[in-house]
C-alpha cells in the first residue's frame, strides 16, 4: 500500500530599514532567500523571502547665534550639541546633528545735558528723550547703548514797531527801518536772541494830477494822488475810495488823505473839479403822410448849440436833412462840438396806401341761349372817386362781352393814388339738344341704308355720324347690315356748329330671312343632376342636335348670380362640381344642393339667341 505526500512552497515580501530577521537569521541586504522545512506530512517546504532593506540616514550641521537659534521649531538659548529624528525618503529614520554656539548681546548708558542740540554716536538730537544706539560687540553680537538726554532750549522774541523818523530800543536809537537783534542770557542759562522789526516812515509829501473839466464828451477825468513815503502809502479820499486813482463824473471838490503803512504819519492833498453839460434843443420839420401818389417826405433836423452841430439819424444819415420813403419813427441825434452834449428829436412818418378793393359783377357762362353778358366793376370800395381801365381797353366802370376769355379791370382811388386790379374768368358752356331719330329693322340680306332717312325732318345737313358701337357697317351716311354681326346697332348725327343737335338712330340685324339646316327646336336639355354614381342622370347634358355640328357655350350660376361653371365648348361633363369660377366651401369641390341657373349659347349656325333655363342639383 503506496502513499504518496507531497512537498509544499510558500513565499512572502518583506521590507525593513538597516536588518530583517528571518527565521532566526538576521538579514542585512536585500535579496531573495529560501528556507526548507518539514511539512505536516513529513516532506520538504521551501519557504522563499523577497526581501527590501532600507538604509537610515544622518546629517550633521554648525550654528552660531546671538542669545537664541531656532531649529527644527525648537528655540535653543544655550550652546551644545543637538539632534532631531525624522523620516527620510525610505521611510527610515535620519538623525540629524546640530554644533551650536550661543553668544550673548551686551548694553551700556550715560547722561547728557545740552543747549538746543547734541550729537551723540553720529546723530544731532535737539529733544530731550532717552535714546538708543545699536552697534556690534566682541562676539559679534548686538550692543545696545542708551542715552538719557536733557536738551534745553535757546529763546527768542520778536517785535513789530512803526515809527516817524526814528526808534529808540534796548538804549540804541535807530533812523532807518530795518530788522534789529539784541542777544541775552535766558533763564536755561543759554542764550535769547530778541529781534526788532522796525519801520521808520517820514511824513508823506503828497499832490494830485489829472484835473480837467466834465463835459458830455468827456464824462470822467480820473484822479491820481502821488506821495513820497517809506513802505507802502495808503490813501483815503473824501469819496471813500482807497485806491491811489479814482474816476470821478461830477463836478465838485476831492481831497485824499496819504497815510504811511502801519504808521500815523499822513497828509493831505485837494483839488476842484468843474463841468459844462449845456444840451443842445433840437427839432425836426417837414412830416408829412406817404401815400401811392407822395412816395417821399423830407424832413429837417434844426438846433440850439454852443459850437458847431452834427447829425445821425436812425437811419444812419449824418446830414441835416433826410428823404425817407417809408413810414414810421424817424429820430435824430443832434451833437454839440462845444462839449460833446447831444440831445434827439422825434417824428412819426404815417402812411396811406390802401389799394382799392376791386369787384366784378355780372359773370355769368356763355350759353346757345346766352351770347353776352356785362362786366361791372361799379361795386369797388374806394376812399375817393375810382377810374377804371380794362385789359380791351375801355375806361367805364361797366363792359358787354361776348367771348370766353379773361378780363381784368385795374382800379385807382383818387384819394391816395392807389390802384387794386381784378380778373375774372368768363367761360362757355354750349350744351347741344339731344333728340331721339327713328329706328329700322334690317335682314342681313338686306341692301345698305341711308341713315338721313332716320333722323327728325328739319335736320341740318353737312354734320358727323358717329358709329356708337362700332359695327363696321357704317360708310358715309350709308349702313350696311350684310358686313355686321347680328344685333342692335345705335348711330350718333351731330349737326355742325357749337349748338348743333345730337340726333341718335337704332338699327336692328336679324337673319329671320335666312332659312336655317338645322334649328334649336330639337334640343332636349337637363333639368335634373344627380351625380350619386347610379347610373342616371349623373351629368348635365345637352342632346338632340348631335348632327348638327354645333358648339355649345355653357355658364351655370347659382342662385346668388355667380358663376360656379363654365365652358365655351362644353362635352356634357359637369357633375356638380365647381370648377374654381364661383363660391366653394372649404376645400371640397363639390357644390351643395339646390338650384341652379344656365345660360346656353348655340354656335355653328346663324341666327340663334342665348337660351336659360334651371338646373336642380340632387345629393352628390
Amino acid at each position: 500500500n503506496l502513499t504518496i505526500n507531497s512537498s509544499t512552497t510558500s513565499e512572502e515580501t518583506a521590507t525593513a530599514c538597516d536588518s530583517y530577521t528571518w527565521n532566526g537569521t538576521e538579514y542585512t541586504t536585500s535579496g531573495v532567500y529560501t528556507f526548507e522545512s518539514e511539512n505536516e506530512a513529513g516532506c520538504t517546504n521551501t519557504a522563499t523571502l523577497n526581501l527590501t532593506i532600507d538604509s537610515s540616514t544622518t546629517s550633521e550641521e554648525t550654528a552660531t547665534a546671538c542669545d537664541s537659534y531656532t531649529w527644527n521649531g525648537t528655540e535653543y538659548t544655550t550652546s551644545g550639541v543637538y539632534t532631531f529624528e525624522s523620516e527620510n525618503e525610505a521611510g527610515c529614520t535620519n538623525t540629524a546633528t546640530l554644533n551650536l554656539t550661543i553668544n550673548s548681546s551686551t548694553t551700556s548708558e550715560e547722561t547728557a545735558t545740552a543747549c538746543d542740540s547734541y550729537t551723540w554716536n553720529g546723530t544731532e538730537y535737539t529733544t530731550s528723550g532717552v535714546y538708543t544706539f545699536e552697534s556690534e560687540n566682541e562676539a559679534g553680537c548686538t550692543n545696545t547703548a542708551t542715552l538719557n538726554l536733557i536738551i534745553n532750549s535757546s529763546t527768542t522774541s520778536e517785535e513789530t514797531a512803526t515809527a516817524c523818523d526814528s526808534y529808540t530800543w534796548n538804549g540804541t536809537e535807530y533812523t532807518t527801518s530795518g530788522v534789529y537783534t539784541f542777544e541775552s542770557e535766558n533763564e536755561a542759562g543759554c542764550i535769547n536772541i530778541a529781534t526788532l522789526n522796525l519801520t521808520i516812515n517820514a511824513t508823506p509829501e503828497v499832490t494830485i494830477s489829472g484835473n480837467s473839466v466834465l463835459t458830455c464828451a468827456n464824462e470822467s477825468i480820473t484822479l491820481t494822488a502821488s506821495s513820497t513815503v517809506q513802505g507802502t502809502a495808503n490813501y483815503l479820499w473824501n469819496t471813500g475810495a482807497t485806491t491811489a486813482t479814482i474816476e470821478v463824473t461830477e463836478s465838485g471838490e476831492y481831497s485824499v488823505t496819504v497815510t504811511g503803512n502801519n504808521s500815523d504819519c499822513s497828509a493831505m492833498s485837494t483839488v476842484t473839479v468843474a463841468g459844462d453839460a449845456t444840451s443842445p434843443a433840437a427839432t425836426i420839420s417837414g412830416n408829412g403822410v406817404l401815400t401811392c401818389a407822395t412816395e417821399s417826405v423830407t424832413l429837417t433836423a434844426s438846433a440850439t448849440v454852443q459850437g458847431t452841430a452834427s447829425y445821425l439819424w436812425n437811419t444812419g444819415a449824418t446830414t441835416a436833412t433826410i428823404e425817407v420813403t417809408a413810414p414810421g419813427e424817424y429820430s435824430v441825434a443832434v451833437l454839440d462840438s462845444d462839449n460833446g452834449c447831444s440831445a434827439t428829436a422825434t417824428t412819426t412818418v404815417s402812411q396811406n396806401v390802401t389799394p382799392p378793393v376791386v369787384s366784378i359783377s355780372g359773370n355769368e357762362a356763355l350759353t346757345c341761349s346766352v351770347t353776352s353778358i356785362t362786366l361791372d366793376a361799379s361795386g369797388t370800395s374806394v376812399q375817393g372817386t375810382a377810374t377804371y381801365l380794362w385789359n380791351t381797353g375801355e375806361t367805364t366802370p361797366s363792359i358787354v362781352v361776348d367771348q370766353a376769355e379773361d378780363y381784368t379791370v385795374a382800379v385807382t382811388d383818387s384819394n391816395n393814388g392807389c390802384s387794386g386790379a381784378l380778373t375774372i374768368t368768363v367761360t362757355e358752356n354750349y350744351d347741344a339738344e339731344e333728340v331721339v331719330g327713328g329706328s329700322v329693322a334690317l335682314c342681313i340680306t338686306d341692301a345698305s341704308l341711308d341713315l338721313t332717312t332716320l333722323l327728325i325732318s328739319d335736320f341740318v345737313s353737312d354734320g358727323t355720324w358717329t358709329d356708337d358701337l362700332n359695327s363696321g357697317g357704317l360708310t358715309g351716311n350709308s349702313f350696311n347690315p350684310s358686313i355686321v354681326n347680328l344685333g342692335d346697332y345705335q348711330f350718333t348725327y351731330t349737326e355742325p356748329g357749337d349748338c348743333g343737335r345730337i340726333i341718335t338712330v337704332a338699327v336692328n340685324v336679324n337673319d329671320d330671312c335666312v332659312v336655317l339646316a338645322c334649328s334649336t327646336e330639337d334640343i332636349i336639355i337637363s333639368k335634373v343632376v344627380t351625380p350619386n354614381n347610379d347610373g342616371f342622370n349623373e351629368n348635365f347634358e345637352i342632346t338632340g342636335l348631335e348632327d348638327c355640328d354645333f358648339t355649345f357655350g355653357v355658364k351655370i350660376f347659382n342662385r346668388w348670380g355667380k358663376i360656379v361653371y363654365q365652358s365655351e365648348n362644353y362635352q356634357n361633363n359637369w357633375n356638380g362640381r365647381h370648377d374654381g369660377s364661383g363660391m366653394q366651401i372649404g376645400s371640397n369641390s363639390e357644390l351643395p344642393t339646390g338650384t341652379y341657373y344656365y345660360i346656353l349659347n348655340v354656335s355653328g349656325g346663324t341666327g340663334f339667341k342665348p337660351m336659360t333655363g334651371y338646373i336642380y342639383l340632387g345629393t352628390h
